[in-house]
């Protein structure tokens, strides 16, 4: 498995739609998204990974063509990435990895090796509690899902957060999940963190009762 930046192209912009246009994916979510709000979602993150555009003329290119609201929960995101208070990536199996998938055909191996979703860490802001916080997140392609690809994920962004000299995230990193959702619970107990309890969190003006989960750092 190996984690790559997000691109400004049609394969990754693909990606994008079978997350956030899935009412599966988004079901805890808010429900689907419009496509249009999800191209212009990869081309914000996109644009700002290039440096082709900084976050402040990205979004008022944005207001000016489109009368989508893109995301505040996103917004939020690519203002820390421009300022190098967040990363974003691409889940990408390897050969290794897809060598165990026998139940793909040749034509969805190579759909695989382009990447099964994202995974991001960034500094954001626990609005229940008025407090700066770095949180983490990831998603698979429905499709995907149920095969250790996003474990795998969380595991290595983990370890790059660990890695990471300038010692930017602190001391604790938050995971919010659904109640339901039991894959990403999993997940977090597998990854080391640990439950501290229920917290409601704001989802683009939709406000979701979450698994609050924390992890401990440990810089090398």
């Amino acid at each position: 498995m190996k984690l790559e930046p997000i691109r400004d192209d049609e394969s990754d912009r693909d990606l994008f739609e079978q997350m956030f246009c899935d009412p599966i994916h988004m079901k805890d979510l808010g429900g689907a998204q419009p496509r249009e709000k999800v191209r212009l979602m990869h081309l914000a993150v996109s644009l700002i990974l290039s440096r082709s555009l900084n976050f402040t003329a990205t979004w008022h290119v944005f207001r000016l063509v489109s009368p989508l609201q893109v995301g505040s929960i996103l917004a939020k995101q690519v203002s820390c990435m421009e300022q190098g208070k967040g990363w974003i990536y691409r889940i990408v199996p390897e050969e290794e990895d897809l060598k165990a998938l026998v139940d793909f055909n040749s034509e969805e191996r190579v759909s695989l090796s382009r990447g099964v979703g994202t995974v991001c860490v960034w500094e954001g802001y626990w609005e229940e509690h008025s407090i700066p916080i770095v949180e983490m997140g990831w998603g698979v392609v429905p499709r995907y899902q149920g095969r250790g690809f996003a474990t795998h994920a969380v595991r290595l962004l983990l370890q790059m957060v660990e890695q990471d000299t300038e010692r930017r995230w602190g001391t604790v990193i938050h995971a919010f999940t659904s109640l339901n959702n039991a894959p990403s619970n999993s997940l977090c107990r597998k990854c080391s963190f640990r439950l501290v309890g229920e917290s409601t969190v704001d989802y683009d003006g939709c406000p979701l009762i979450s698994n609050h989960y924390e992890y401990d750092v440990k810089y090398s």
